[in-house]
């Protein structure tokens, strides 16, 4: 793993700042502080230290061991993030260095509270491992990307790590704790805002230039790395108005101004059961989000088509207007940017989508 590089001076910076050093291409940034952290110590077995306001770290053989636990929420955004670091304030007691591993702690059913030596939790895996250097005190970092976005992807909604002393040594490692006002640890998480171009299309077509292909499977993630898709399987009713079985119609399409607006998606049809909607998994926050609709075979549609409540198509294609296109910004709160038909509306048909993600809700505070 990578280990993030010590901060040998005074920081006054803010944690998006620090993070923006490490993670420059990444313009979203955010942080969490433990929901619990705490330490336990050999030869004190029933004891809790859940009050103190430093975690001790030590190993050794003459003079027992301590070890330290941290267990933080992970925020909704955390599956979208490209880097993760863990960061803390430590110092040594005496001169020197003293190696620090980084350990994964599945059970997270525990609070400042409740452990002590006898019942700390089992940590399985290291993750990395930091130097900490002299008894100045700074900052270091631990890289934690893998493992959070492991954990995030299984359905956790909060991680928990164990700080082990990697050597003995008769020095003293403290950390400050999350009772401290200024130099809590955190979880820090860094992304690219969010931008997508799908297009609908059936499954032996190939997407237009600079955009992913949704076929009409049902929600769930697609290899390129998004997660989209229907309320029901809807394959059977992808168009590509460009195929030559449409050229033999009495109508046949009409020239379009690019392959864009060759597909369609039906939304609704008197061949299906009811009218589906269509979802893209998404952080909570603000989106610009681009609707286009219509279909240059048929202008038999009365197009009502809302993103998260939104109205942004609403109107009658005839034989000289077969396209509407419009921009929203609106709001996603629950995860999922969804879309879908109006009441009245029939033949919805969607050509393509554009998603923008505007700002993150979750970066106006920490």
């Amino acid at each position: 793993m990578t280990i993030g590089k010590v901060w040998r001076k005074r920081l006054t910076a803010t944690a998006a700042t620090l993070l923006m050093t490490a993670c420059v291409h990444a313009a979203i940034l955010t942080s969490v502080t433990p929901l619990a952290d705490t330490f336990v110590r050999s030869g004190s077995e029933k004891k809790n230290f859940g009050s103190e306001a430093q975690i001790e770290l030590k190993m050794n053989s003459s003079g027992g061991s301590s070890e330290g636990y941290l267990q933080f929420s992970l925020p909704q955004h955390a599956a979208f993030t490209e880097k993760v670091l863990l960061r803390f304030f430590a110092q040594l007691a005496e001169p020197g260095t003293l190696k620090v591993m980084v350990r994964s702690v599945a059970d997270t059913n525990w609070g400042d509270f409740s452990l002590a030596w006898r019942t700390r939790p089992e940590h399985t895996e290291t993750i990395g491992n930091v130097t900490i250097v002299g008894q100045s005190g700074s900052w270091y970092e631990i890289d934690v990307t893998a493992y959070a976005k492991a954990e995030a992807s299984a359905g956790k909604s909060a991680i928990a790590f164990a700080l082990v002393p990697g050597e003995e040594s008769k020095n003293k490692l403290t950390i400050q704790s999350r009772e401290n006002a200024q130099k809590k640890p955190e979880l820090t998480f860094a992304r690219q805002p969010i931008s997508a171009r799908i297009s609908f299309l059936p499954a032996k077509a190939t997407p237009p230039s600079g955009h992913v292909g949704d076929n009409g499977e049902i929600f769930g993630p697609r290899t390129n790395g998004f997660t989209y898709g229907w309320s029901e399987d809807i394959a059977a009713f992808m168009r590509d108005r460009a195929d030559s079985q449409y050229r033999k119609d009495k109508h046949p399409p009409i020239k379009t101004q690019d392959r864009r607006y060759d597909f369609t998606a039906y939304m609704d049809n008197e061949k299906m059961k009811a009218p589906v909607t269509w979802e893209m998994s998404l952080p909570n926050g603000s989106y610009k989000v681009r609707v286009v609709a219509g279909d240059s075979l048929r202008y038999d549609s009365i197009f009502g088509i809302m993103a998260e409540r939104t109205m942004i198509i609403d109107g009658v294609p005839d034989e000289t207007k077969r396209w509407f296109d419009a921009t929203a910004t609106v709001q996603v709160a629950d995860g999922r940017l969804t879309i879908g038909g109006t009441p009245g509306s029939t033949n919805n048909k969607l050509c393509f989508i554009e998603v923008t993600e505007v700002e993150n809700l979750l970066t106006q505070t920490r």
